[in-house]
């Protein structure tokens, strides 16, 4: 069944539906309404914090971020084409939000996905497993791409937090063999760092 313009607008046709299809009456999963609305939340504090070009790129960074999230505390998983996504936005745009030259962006890519690889590396190599998923390295040198190299660590450590909570909120926090979603704590860092950026 087609769906019409007016079931399609993000949060209004949940509401007017309440919560359920037109046709066959199923109820609509709950998530998609939340993931609306923080997409909605994301642009507004993005846009209240800096009404200006700066903040739509703190938006879009914003909403580049939030499926990376979403799918690695759901999932554990990083898709490359949504991180490399972020990464040529960052390269292409966020200099003219944050005003740092394109080499120091690139450098942040580098040296964000080269750090976190080089732990990982490490890790293998005197545990003999793996301790972090690939795609954590990859998204921390997409952040990278937008803040520049300097306020990695920031990022790094505001990520760390970020996962903490997460980990909390799940309950797996004594669940010694349970894998954790750095990655989504990496998204939570990047984007309050450069929401720092732009107001510092």
């Amino acid at each position: 069944m087609q769906l019409g313009a007016l079931q399609l607008v993000p949060l209004f046709s949940y509401v007017l539906l309440r919560g359920r299809c037109r046709h066959c009456h199923a109820p609509i999963e709950r998530f998609h309404f939340e993931v609306e609305l923080a997409a909605a939340i994301i642009g507004g504090a993005a846009m209240w914090l800096q009404p200006t070009t700066a903040g739509l790129l703190l938006a879009i960074m914003g909403w580049l971020l939030l499926p990376l999230f979403l799918l690695d505390v759901r999932h554990l998983w990083l898709p490359d084409s949504l991180t490399a996504s972020l990464a040529l936005c960052g390269l292409a745009f966020a200099g003219v939000a944050n005003e740092l030259s394109t080499f120091d962006r690139a450098l942040g890519g580098i040296v964000g996905a080269g750090s976190l690889g080089l732990i990982a590396y490490l890790y293998r190599e005197i545990r003999g497993r793996e301790g972090m998923g690939s795609g954590d390295p990859k998204l921390f040198g997409a952040i990278g791409c937008w803040i520049g190299w300097q306020l990695l660590p920031i990022a790094l450590l505001v990520g760390s937090a970020g996962l903490l909570a997460i980990v909390l909120v799940k309950g797996s926090a004594h669940n010694r063999g349970a894998q954790h979603p750095l990655g989504a704590g990496l998204a939570v860092g990047g984007l309050l760092t450069f929401g720092w950026q732009l107001i510092a």
